[in-house]
């Protein structure tokens, strides 16, 4: 695509916006450019003596009174499609660093050196001179936001909007009074602008069609340095940086705007695709992978667990990682920027809430009629690691290794009951006192057979402290989990991973 071709997809791009008359002039501003002093240009010497020219002028002369800027970026691999982007407070001219990353991981530990890993960049790695920019909806931006604002340093950040909807863009934009707040600097994003043949109709690129985020893209467009914290093998970030590389050995191809700024990276993954391939390394930063504590729990060995490992005895309450409330986000950011985190929302800190409490809580989540139970399986352990699958839609395993067994007869004191599966008929057919114990047979469409799970239930909590002690063990699937729970369970503790039972229960 020839220089002309761009400024002629722009001009026509803003054309549909209303942002500039349809009788303009072609123009030589580039996309990247401010497009402000172009549009008031446009507006002065058009013909047509209407309010909207009123209008438009008097937007173009409060904004440039302001530094308000007006640019655009391309979106990836669509030479016809960009997104306008308005700063009504302009933009800092100090160089800026963009942190990018994959999702956070989802194991415990990956995910507590994946927060220490971007503290540890932000706090060391940051030049004075330098000023953050962060794009709503990528990984690192919630993280970014509340960084810079403890730390007084300024953000430029990026909101997206939402839809396909440029005419309320436009008026948002036209409205959008300079922003208050010190040392924060926002952008507007428009919905992505796609010109087909006629300039005029209008057509939205298909964002699906592409692997590379669109918020990714847009934080890579706009920062002059580009940090790659974290990536996944053949994910999104991983496509999108190896996209800027080959951009930047083809600096000659006119269809693409090469990047040119500079990458850094810091996921420290071997072998790294990035370094390789252009990336400045920065090798300090340790990579992020689950560390496992190999010293012994204590100076006994500790018995052989075979005989509960294959115990049908007991029923199974595997725990599963809790979701943080927001004032529970907040306290993890507070512990993140002082560099003292303590809360864990894995199976495991899950299973030390358990046993502090000495209670078992009950819930509601997934469960018909809206009842809270604690849910049981009768498998044995030895079975764990054959039913163990991922569970796509709710992005979690299922039957994870750590958990409280309690012995059946116990159970059944306190109310546990087998669930009855069946479907609609089953559910209409039952009291309101067994509803309670209900469990569709299969998932929508059939797709997942829950009755594999065994499941029991109690109705209400699980009070541990209230069950003789001889009847409740605790399962971890390795010993730096036994490290983690060894001065808070008074229960027997068996290790899957040694197949031993540590701390007999008396």
């Amino acid at each position: 695509m020839e220089a002309q071709h761009t400024n002629a997809a722009v001009r026509d791009g803003l054309v549909r916006c209303r942002l500039l008359p349809r009788d303009s002039d072609p123009f030589t501003c580039a996309l990247t450019e401010d497009l402000l002093p172009t549009i008031r240009d446009a507006w002065e010497s058009t013909t047509r003596k209407t309010q909207q020219r009123s209008t438009m002028l008097t937007w173009c002369e409060r904004g440039l009174a302001l530094g308000a800027v007006l640019c655009g970026v391309q979106e990836p691999l669509e030479p016809l499609a960009f997104r306008l982007v308005w700063w009504p407070n302009g933009r800092p001219v100090a160089p800026t660093v963009g942190i990018l990353s994959s999702r956070i991981p989802h194991d415990d530990t990956a995910r507590s050196e994946w927060r220490i890993r971007l503290r540890t960049v932000l706090h060391e790695e940051l030049a004075e001179h330098e000023s953050l920019i962060s794009v709503q909806g990528t990984t690192c931006d919630p993280w970014i936001r509340y960084w810079t604002g403890r730390a007084l340093r300024p953000l430029q950040f990026i909101q997206i909007a939402q839809g396909t909807n440029l005419t309320a863009w436009r008026r948002r934009l036209l409205h959008q009074s300079s922003y208050a707040e010190p040392n924060r600097f926002p952008g507007f994003a428009s919905p992505s602008i796609h010109l087909a043949d006629s300039p005029f109709t209008e057509t939205i690129a298909n964002q699906d069609s592409h692997k590379i985020p669109t918020a990714d893209w847009i934080l890579a467009r706009f920062a002059s340095k580009l940090m790659v914290l974290y990536s996944r093998t053949g994910g999104g970030v991983e496509q999108l940086v190896k996209l800027l590389l080959s951009e930047r050995q083809e600096l000659s191809n006119e269809q693409a705007q090469p990047y040119r700024g500079t990458l850094v990276d810091i996921s420290s993954r071997q072998p790294s695709p990035f370094r390789s391939a252009g990336c400045d390394p920065l090798l300090r930063i340790a990579p992020i992978v689950p560390h496992i504590d190999r010293s012994v729990v204590d100076s006994e060995p500790g018995a052989p667990a075979t005989s509960l490992l294959a115990s049908r005895d007991f029923l199974l309450h595997c725990t599963r990682g809790s979701s943080l409330q927001p004032e529970s986000i907040q306290h993890l950011m507070n512990a993140w920027f002082t560099g003292q985190e303590t809360h864990e929302c894995s199976p495991i800190g899950t299973l030390k809430h358990i046993l502090l409490d000495r209670k078992i809580l009950a819930h509601s989540n997934s469960i018909r009629g809206r009842s809270a139970v604690v849910c049981f399986s009768d498998h044995s352990l030895n079975d764990l690691s054959h039913l163990r699958q991922y569970q796509q839609h709710r992005r979690r395993w299922d039957f994870e290794p750590v958990g409280v067994a309690i012995h059946r007869d116990a159970l059944a004191n306190v109310g546990a009951r087998p669930v009855l599966y069946g479907d609609d008929a089953t559910w209409n057919s039952m009291t309101d006192s067994d509803r309670p114990f209900f469990q569709a047979s299969t998932g929508r469409r059939g797709k997942h057979d829950w009755t594999r799970e065994s499941e029991w239930r109690v109705l209400g909590d699980v009070h541990l402290d209230e069950l003789p002690p001889a009847a409740i063990y605790v399962f971890v699937e390795s010993r730096q989990h036994i490290d983690a729970i060894a001065n808070l369970s008074c229960w027997s503790v068996v290790c899957l991973e040694t197949q031993r039972v540590y701390f007999q229960a008396t």
